[in-house]
Formats: C-alpha cells, structure tokens, sequence
C-alpha cells in the first residue's frame, strides 16, 4: 500500500542522467537518481527545467561570455547547478553555487517515517543540507569537463574556482556571511527561480543587497577618473542578474517586472525561447 502511495505522490519516473551541452563543446551531467526520494513540492532543485537550458544557451553567446570573462558570479537557487557550472566553464574568474535547505515542516515527519527507507529518513530531515551535498558532488563529477574549457578560454584564470554554499532568497545575514567569504559579486544568474509569486519579495531583496554590496565595494575615491568608454554597469559596480523566466502565468511576469524596478533595477527581456515545453525569457536586471 505505501509503495503504491510513494509512487503517486513521486509521479513518473524522471530520467537518472540530465546532460546539457556548454557551446558545443563540453558535456555537463548530473545524477538525477541521489534525490529521487525527495518530495517534488518541497524540494524543486532537484530536477532541470528547461529554462536551465536556455539559460546557459544564452550565456555562451559570445557577448555574453565577453561579460562572463573574468567576473565573479553567483547563482542563486542553483538546484542541479549547471547554469553556474556552465558559467565557469565558460570563463568567469569565480563561481559560487548557492540554494537552500529542504523546508520540510514538522507534520511532514510522519509521512517521510512511514514512506521513506532509513537511508531516505536522513536525507529529508527537516532542514536537511541534501541539494547543498548533491552540488557539491556535482561539481567535483564535472570538474574535469569545466577545466578543459576554461583553461582554453581564460588560461590566465586557472585553476577554476566554484564554490558551494547554501542561501536562502531574503536571508541577510546568511548573505552577509556569503559575500564576506566570497563577495562581491558583478554577475547573478537564476533559472526558474521567479516561478511562485510569494517568494518573489525576498529573491528582489537578495538581488538588491547582492548589488547594493557591489556598488559599495567599487565605490571610487574621490576625484577619480573612472572608464569613459565602458557601458557596463559592473564596471561601476552593482551587478547584472540574467534570470531565465518560464511564462506559465502573465499575472506572474507583471509581478516579477513590478517587484524589479520597485527595488530600482532596470529591466528587460533580452532573449525570448519558445520550444516544447514553453515560452522562456531571459530578464536582464541591473541596479
């Protein structure tokens, strides 16, 4: 009977590999199968949506990777991690992987109890670091593939640096810590991320610290010259957030461009997709 009951609420078997293509020539994978046990609801980081690729698609074009180039970027709600991954790959100076623990309420105990193996019980703890551990692993699977494109695109760059780190949207304090430890940051990429309309207020307020601790870090003395001829606004510091933006409701994209430029980013659809599973943009911020 539970078996029968796990196996609805899990839904259909997913595939146990995802792989995604960086500029035709690396191959980045990741193991579907470690999180199968997780609940799809809870924990949506452990599956790729197509916005994944459309993202690191439009990160390899080459005005993007002249962005990329250098930069020290910062995916937000990285679930997998390929967008990040494919980033370092393509030339950033540093990465940092960042997501949240498994929400899980207390309630939740006694289904995971009554549905889930011993093994699983540990993974699907309450606050559990399950996605955190599983980026990791990620990233030391693919290392390999992503130094042997960076290498050839920012030799200079080497070693690649990817860090792994949990953050959850609208926590300050843990962001504090983060941008210490690895801040500032000039570039923030997001895929999927502005799917549910409640969290939206706290991943704005985290792109609005994230930007607002750029600009303070590249503040000029005074009287200093600063780069005429340079038109992005990283060079004068805040940040460049690409966020992959699945239109599934439009009431949910007027809410996302409401929630942007109340916090004072400028914003606009840069790339649009349109594929078998959806219209997909890409949402230039900048503040």
């Amino acid at each position: 009977m539970f078996q029968r009951l796990l196996r609805v609420l899990r839904g259909p078997p997913q595939l146990l590999t995802e792989t995604l293509n960086v500029a035709g020539e690396i191959t980045l994978k990741v193991d579907l199968a470690q999180h199968s046990h997780l609940d799809p609801f809870m924990a949506t980081g452990k599956t790729v949506w197509p916005a994944t690729a459309v993202l690191a698609s439009y990160l390899a074009a080459p005005e993007q990777r002249s962005r990329l180039l250098g930069r020290n970027v910062i995916e937000v709600g990285s679930g997998m991690g390929l967008v990040g991954m494919a980033a370092s790959a393509l030339g950033a100076q540093a990465v940092c992987l960042t997501d949240r623990r498994i929400p899980l309420p207390p309630q939740v105990n006694l289904y995971a109890d009554c549905l889930f193996s011993e093994a699983d019980e540990v993974s699907t703890h309450p606050g559990s670091d399950h996605l955190i551990r599983a980026l990791r692993r990620n990233v030391a699977e693919n290392m390999h593939a992503i130094t042997s494109l960076s290498c050839r695109i920012a030799p200079s760059q080497m070693p690649v640096k990817i860090a792994v780190e949990e953050l959850a949207f609208g926590d300050r304090m843990q962001l504090d810590s983060l941008l210490k430890s690895h801040g500032p940051f000039q570039i923030v990429l997001g895929s999927d991320v502005t799917y549910f309309r409640p969290i939206l207020p706290e991943l704005v307020a985290t792109l609005r610290q994230l930007a607002d601790a750029s600009r303070q870090a590249a503040s000029p003395e005074p009287n200093s010259a600063k780069d005429a001829g340079s038109n992005d606004v990283t060079d004068g510091g805040g940040i460049i957030a690409w966020l992959a933006h699945a239109r599934r409701q439009s009431s949910g994209e007027a809410a996302l461009f409401s929630a942007l430029e109340a916090a004072n980013f400028e914003t606009k659809i840069v790339h649009e997709h349109t594929g078998d599973h959806g219209h997909i943009v890409i949402v230039e911020c900048r503040g």
